[in-house]
């Protein structure tokens, strides 16, 4: 009877496993059939969508055929993709969205953009083009090519922030050796973050593919819940990226610049690339909704720094350029004004310049939620009583449909300021769109009145600034019982508030003000060195990096990207050693309603930034000849020698202690951008008329400097002893420390 138990119970078991086996076969085969699927209608759907698109270029190209508004629409969008101008996970919310088209071509065209996000080259297309004006006179032709592939070769071999800081830094060193314009070399910064947001954007987009393989959902709505959520690493700001190791940083910087040196003096093949025809650009810019949409201060500010800066290297030739872009004050109009200009040769590689610059700009847009007149907004009598606000209102030249899309961006301004501290409030302020302002500034916060006025083509991005202003002009009212000023100001002005807990770190924050580019004395270094100002450009700053640890970026609050691009709103970025911050966090601890923050973020302040010293090292004044006889002159940042004679920070033993661990490097950094220059400037001096008493070892050096054959032992020594005096004037670095 046992044995008979036995048996069955073994003879039950591995039916229960069975049964199992065979549930869990079933549940992977149906899994696996929806997995199928949903990777046969993923591939299908960018199959159909690269059809699309070239349908629609092909369309565009042939003369005299119909031009649909849709053929149009979906062509900017391509061409946004394609030129790097914005998020392309931002241009296909806005696709999807679009109202101007038919449902189906939205879909469309948003699966067209991801199908080529998911393919797209390292490079923009007008990269080349833009490094030939970036290039100096002497390179060869075809240099711009080969400066941007040597860019693409380095950012797609490691993207990581020390490639990027080296980058830049080789580049301060080719401009000081010639082989870069001076002005351009921004350019190779602009165009190495942006091959690397391009390396993001492809495998961000091959996520959100695999992602709707495994059954996820519809990869359009995938990408709609991963921008909710910023989860898209290509929208992450450029402050969220860890601090660069600045051993590492000084280690590839002299291959770098071999690297472009190279570049410019052997050249490359430019690729021919197809203009778009005249009749598509017209037909954009006829479109009501292109000829009547909001402007973008994202788009013209970078647009007049690039007049400016290419006016600056080939002269006032280009005016007929300047005038193309004139309209141009979003992005639809920009692709239809960059498509003209590209079609003429003259102005081509400026236009190129332009795109450039302005791709860098909308960086800061990234993360914006899409928006089309007519789409769920809030009403600015929602945002008023939300925010508590004293009004709203709103200039003649803002049309009733844009009025919802400001009163949005001041509200999520509002929100992103409190994301970072927590305690600000902006009950009472009276806030006004539209209307003019000095013609050097963004936007303007008038204490007597209590207003904020921000232009449409410049004051988003600048809101955070302003605020800082307000919050100001709040603790002057309620700590010190002032109306009509600011507490700043107040603290440093008058005499019995100069022991307030204010005065201590304004006093620090403007012995620590860098020189601006304008005269000591002139009305912009006064405003630099104002105290409201002290506070407003360094929390400026604080805010976009706090935002930053938090995976966030607001481009109507600020435009600040990291130290290298700190926006057009006047951000004070960091100083080499930290010190600035540690002076603005305790200002901000001074102020109640910013002191109650969320968790500082001020870099990792344990070593000295050697990216700084750089740029200090670029501007630094240098003598016009060998040391000990000839005085300082002035640097090419319009700073008075004279006035430099001094450090002008002194080494404190803190600074000391960041700089130790990477002093090796920081020198071997700084040398390497004032060798070319010392260089330069000695060349010259031999050049120049020699003085009737000139000591005979200074006519010796005069003749090994013009290519006498004596000896060289004269220009090495000279050029060593003017590289170390030069030296000596950034902060610690000095030989006697």
């Amino acid at each position: 009877m046992i044995r008979q138990g036995r048996s069955r119970a073994a003879t039950a078991w591995p039916l229960h496993v069975v049964a199992l086996v065979v549930f869990v076969l079933v549940l992977i085969g149906v899994l696996g059939s929806r997995r199928s699927d949903a990777r046969s209608m993923t591939r299908a759907q960018l199959a159909a969508a690269a059809r699309f698109a070239d349908s629609v270029e092909a369309r565009v190209a042939v003369r005299g055929s119909p031009l649909g508004g849709d053929d149009v629409l979906a062509w900017s969008y391509l061409a946004r993709q394609r030129d790097a101008l914005g998020s392309p996970f931002r241009l296909i919310d806005l696709a999807r969205l679009d109202p101007r088209l038919r449902p189906h071509t939205r879909r469309q065209v948003a699966w067209a953009l991801l199908a080529r996000t998911a393919e797209a080259e390292a490079l923009p297309p007008g990269a080349g083009d833009a490094l030939a004006v970036a290039a100096s006179a002497d390179s060869v032709h075809g240099a711009g090519a080969a400066l941007a592939r040597a860019i693409a070769r380095a950012v797609g071999d490691d993207r990581s922030p020390e490639t990027l800081d080296a980058l830049r830094i080789a580049a301060l060193v080719a401009a000081a050796d010639g082989v870069l314009h001076q002005r351009a070399t921004p350019l190779v910064g602009a165009t190495a973050v942006l091959v690397r947001d391009r390396l993001r954007a492809r495998l961000d987009a091959q996520r959100v593919i695999a992602a709707a393989v495994r059954g996820d959902g519809d990869a359009l709505q995938v990408v709609a819940d991963w921008r909710a959520a910023r989860l898209l690493q290509s929208e992450q700001p450029s402050l969220a990226d860890a601090p660069a190791d600045a051993r590492r940083v000084a280690a590839r910087v002299p291959v770098l610049v071999e690297r472009l040196t190279a570049a410019a003096r052997t050249g490359a093949v430019t690729p021919v690339r197809a203009s778009a025809p005249a009749r598509v650009s017209a037909a954009l810019r006829a479109l009501p909704s292109v000829t009547r949409h909001p402007p973008r201060p994202q788009v013209r500010l970078p647009l007049m720094d690039a007049v400016s800066l290419v006016r600056a290297i080939r002269g006032d030739g280009w005016r007929h350029g300047a005038s193309a872009f004139a309209a141009a004050t979003h992005e639809e109009a920009f692709v239809a004004a960059l498509a003209d200009a590209r079609r003429d040769p003259v102005i081509q590689p400026a236009a190129d310049v332009a795109s450039i610059l302005v791709a860098q700009g909308l960086r800061v847009v990234a993360q914006e939620v899409a928006w089309h007149p007519g789409l769920p907004t809030p009403e600015p009598a929602t945002v008023v009583a939300r925010l508590g606000l004293g009004s709203l209102r709103f200039g003649d030249e803002v049309p009733e449909e844009w009025r919802p899309w400001y009163a949005r961006e001041v509200a999520t301004a509002v929100a992103s300021l409190r994301a970072v501290f927590p305690l600000t409030s902006v009950r009472g302020l009276q806030l006004r769109v539209g209307g003019r302002v000095d013609e050097e500034a963004l936007a303007l916060h008038d204490p007597a009145t209590r207003t904020l006025l921000l232009p449409v083509a410049t004051g988003f991005g600048a809101v955070g600034h302003e605020l800082l202003h307000d919050i100001d002009w709040q603790v002057a009212r309620d700590e010190l019982g002032r109306r009509g000023s600011y507490a700043t100001d107040l603290a440093m002005r008058d005499a019995p508030r100069r022991r307030a807990p204010l005065a201590a770190p304004l006093a620090r924050l403007a012995s620590l003000a860098v020189p601006t580019a304008s005269a000591p004395d002139s009305r912009r270094a006064r405003e630099a060195r104002r105290p409201a100002e002290l506070l407003a450009r360094g929390g400026d700053w604080y805010m976009a990096a706090a935002l930053a640890r938090m995976g966030r970026s607001d481009g109507a609050l600020t435009s600040v990207q990291d130290a290298w691009t700190p926006g057009y709103a006047s951000a004070a970025r960091p100083d080499a050693f930290g010190a600035r911050d540690a002076a603005l966090a305790a200002l901000l601890d001074a102020m109640p309603s910013l002191a109650q923050r969320a968790p500082a973020y001020m870099g990792d302040g344990a070593v000295a930034d050697i990216g700084a010293l750089a740029r200090l090292a670029a501007s630094v004044p240098l003598r016009t000849g060998p040391a000990s006889t000839f005085p300082l002159t002035a640097s090419a940042s319009g700073v008075d020698g004279a006035a430099l004679r001094v450090r002008p920070v002194a080494c404190t033993p803190l600074q000391r202690a960041r700089l130790a661990p990477v002093r090796a490097a920081a020198i071997e950094v700084v040398d390497a951008v004032l060798a070319p220059r010392v260089r330069t400037a000695l060349a010259r001096w031999a050049m120049a008329p020699a003085p009737d008493a000139e000591p005979e070892a200074h006519r010796w050096l005069r003749l090994a400097l013009t290519g006498a054959p004596v000896t060289r032992e004269l220009v090495r020594r000279a050029e060593a002893e003017t590289v170390i005096e030069a030296r000596s004037l950034l902060p610690c670095l000095g030989d006697a420390l």
